[in-house]
């Protein structure tokens, strides 16, 4: 048959020769489009096309793939490249590249990710696709973090960054500062996250293309802010995301090209603007949107039901209405089952023992919380061992209830079962209470320390060096030299000396720390420092003295360091060793990292 075609399309004349071979290519586009995409199928229709057309055809049939056909993109893939290679088409060959690596990324190959990125990142940056490079580096960092390697992830992150900042490429310092926002989301930074999405999307604003960078910043975004509770600044960026989408849609149909590559960041948008409704009591607006996302959640990949179902819990728990709630958490939690990504099922479980607790399940809520206390290294240490706390209270009282209830129907036997429970109910609840506020006053202690260094250094970092102020320059001189040298621990150790090995005078230097080390004098800066790395020697180094943990420190005087110790961390330097000693691994991390 297609033998016949050629040969009648052969004797026409040539106008209506173009039209039927035109016509012919649409039909032949439109079936694969709509037909299973089998790789041998697609070479044999390519090389029916003429040479010029054969690379559009590719590319437009991998495109279409994506969540249609996910078992032989791979293939689909192979053949571009090896089209483009044949046709020295180093745009398209590249554009191929790029996806298959994206590719390895979304089905967890992390082999072949590990193996092929660096090689694919430098044929990028040899021909000039700076942004190409960019996204592939972001795979590997993205992938580092989603496996829980969290330190390795945040190095990448910065070199990025730096990179990005030495070629002066806006696309790379808003890639590099989504990454940021990112990981330290998953660090429970909400402070400093939140101000790197903001720079991120500054960054993405200005940029002329790349939409689909500047839609993803728009999505983590909104997520940071609802993690944040900031519902009403949600909102509005979450309008903002959606008046993007809609440009966007205008653009693609005036050009007459698809929509469904916006089809599932329309729902993500949609899910934002009705989580951020539902929580600020609009009720009536976050279903109209969650009805448009229903629309189509039968042609969405897994993270988009996931969201979706998510999404349709917090909206019965926010109506009170728990057994529905539970429901679509249930169906939640079994279509993320599938998706390798710990730290977001976590999350999904702690929504879930919110659910039960709310809903008076208090015993499944605390044995829920209790399990993944086991895993939380990957979880908020405070607010789980809070969570816990308020969940192992109401079990105990639901506990008690039950006995009182006994009580009234054998009285004698049971209020001495009931008058011993409770006394020892409350020797045991006085004892955990202040151990509680012991812990709990230490963790807030370092908590604020390490937010208020953290928040400026990275607000510092973030910087081009031309935009640095003098005083900035000292802070962040001052702050490298106090961690690679340590001079402090010598107890001779004070701000004339500290002036001296800057080059500065005592003003000018207090000036900067008092600026930018929230308030504190030299002295107290110092001071910081000292009690800084006695925490880490009592933690890391249990069998040492205490009061040589004071000396090492730069401490000279013994009721000196113990006295500044129980004013900063609330407890004496021996029960924050007792109590931090009972801590897991990831706990005498944090210390070591104050």
């Amino acid at each position: 048959m297609k033998r016949l075609i050629y040969d009648f399309t052969s004797t026409l004349p040539d106008f209506l020769r173009t039209i039927i071979c035109a016509l012919y290519i649409f039909i032949a586009g439109f079936s694969v489009t709509f037909a299973d995409v089998n790789p041998t199928t697609v070479r044999a229709k390519m090389l029916q096309l003429p040479k010029g057309k054969r690379l559009l055809y590719l590319r437009n049939i991998c495109d279409d793939a994506i969540g249609k056909d996910d078992k032989h993109q791979y293939e689909l893939l192979k053949i571009y490249i090896v089209e483009a290679q044949k046709q020295a088409s180093i745009s398209n060959e590249l554009y191929a590249l790029k996806r298959l690596m994206s590719y390895y990324y979304n089905y967890d190959k992390d082999k072949e990710l590990y193996q092929e990125v660096p090689v694919a990142m430098n044929k990028m940056i040899a021909h000039g696709y700076t942004d190409y490079y960019y996204e592939l580096w972001s795979l590997l960092i993205e992938r580092y973090f989603y496996t829980q390697k969290i330190t390795q992830a945040l190095s990448e992150a910065k070199e990025l960054f730096a990179d990005a900042k030495k070629r002066k490429n806006g696309y790379g310092l808003a890639v590099a500062n989504n990454l940021l926002g990112e990981i330290y989301a998953g660090m429970y930074d909400g402070v400093i996250s939140l101000r790197h999405f903001s720079i991120a999307l500054e960054y993405a604003k200005k940029l002329k293309h790349n939409n689909r960078l500047l839609i993803l910043i728009y999505s983590n975004y909104t997520d940071a802010l609802y993690n944040e509770r900031l519902y009403s600044q949600m909102l509005k960026v979450a309008q903002e995301w959606e008046e993007k989408l809609n440009d966007y849609a205008e653009t693609a149909t005036k050009e007459g090209n698809s929509l469904l590559l916006l089809t599932p960041w329309y729902a993500y948008c949609n899910l934002s603007i009705a989580d951020a409704q539902m929580q600020l009591g609009n009720y009536d607006e976050a279903n109209n949107y969650l009805q448009k996302v229903a629309s189509t959640i039968n042609s969405q990949t897994i993270r988009v039901k996931s969201a979706y179902y998510h999404s349709i819990a917090q909206f019965w728990m926010c109506k009170k209405d728990y057994e529905k709630a539970l429901k679509y958490s249930d169906i939640c939690l079994k279509i993320s089952a599938s998706i390798n990504d710990a730290m977001g099922m976590n999350s999904l479980l702690i929504n879930h023992a919110n659910i039960l607790n709310s809903a008076g399940r208090y015993k499944e809520a605390s044995q829920l919380y209790s399990s993944l206390m086991e895993k939380r290294d990957s979880l908020e240490e405070e607010y789980m061992r809070n969570q816990l706390n308020e969940m192992s209270v109401n079990y105990q009282l639901e506990n008690e209830r039950a006995n009182r209830n006994q009580a009234n129907a054998n009285l004698v036997i049971s209020l001495g079962a009931l008058l011993v429970s409770i006394l020892l109910g409350v020797v045991y609840y006085i004892y955990t209470r202040k151990l509680r506020q012991r812990e709990r006053i230490m963790f807030k202690t370092v908590q604020r320390f390490k937010l208020t260094e953290r928040l400026n250094l990275a607000s510092l970092e973030t910087l081009s060096e031309e935009k640095l102020t003098m005083e900035e320059r000292l802070f962040i001189e001052t702050c490298q030299m106090m961690d690679r040298d340590k001079p402090y621990r010598d107890p001779d150790f004070n701000r004339e000396t500290m002036a001296a090995l800057l080059n500065t005078n005592r003003t000018y230097l207090g000036s900067a720390i008092r600026k930018y080390a929230d308030g504190l004098t030299i002295s107290e800066f110092i001071t910081r420092y000292r009690l800084r790395y006695a925490a880490a020697l009592l933690v890391g180094r249990p069998d040492m003295n205490i009061n040589d943990t004071g000396l090492m420190a730069g401490f000279n005087s013994r009721s000196t360091y113990n006295r500044l110790f129980r004013n900063f961390f609330g407890v004496s330097p021996t029960s924050f060793r007792d109590v931090r000693i009972q801590s897991t691994d990831e706990e005498r991390t944090e210390i070591d990292d104050i």
